[in-house]
């Protein structure tokens, strides 16, 4: 299966070792740093812009200043979860801003769990812990940028 099969199936392409992600800005929001640093290390090193957030109002904020081209939002964070913030980032398309593909990552792995962030408003529901191929994959789909 080539990149533009992909394309029209929504299959994940593995990145090769040389893939970049330049050109394309990534809102990380997670209450936690080290996940956080990790994730941002991990974009980076393939030339991703990475703005990160440690909350849904930082996150909305960010999001505002700097529309990224995908969003990577933890669920369980203590003040507003996940799904709160994708609910107010889709509020936000109302007023005309386009939509901007979400990937919950979370520790939540239950169909039920799974099923409530996409009703909420992500696209794909990954759990935690992710592995970084994996990880950039899932964005590089997301972000329109696949290399096989």
């Amino acid at each position: 299966m080539g990149a533009s099969d992909s394309k029209r199936t929504g299959a994940l392409v593995p990145l090769t070792t040389d893939a970049t992600l330049e050109g394309i800005r990534v809102l990380v929001v997670d209450d936690d740093a080290d996940v956080r640093g990790f994730l941002r290390a991990v974009l980076e090193d393939r030339k991703a812009t990475v703005e990160v957030a440690s909350s849904v109002a930082e996150a909305v904020a960010a999001f505002t200043a700097k529309k990224p081209d995908v969003i990577v939002s933890d669920i369980g964070m203590p003040e507003e979860s996940g799904h709160s913030l994708i609910r107010r980032l889709r509020a936000l398309e109302i007023r005309g801003v386009p939509r901007v593909p979400a990937i919950a990552l979370t520790g939540h792995n239950r169909a039920e769990d799974r099923l409530d962030a996409i009703r909420a408003g992500f696209q794909i529901h990954v759990s935690k812990p992710v592995e970084s191929e994996e990880f950039l994959t899932i964005v590089a789909t997301f972000a329109g940028r696949l290399s096989t």
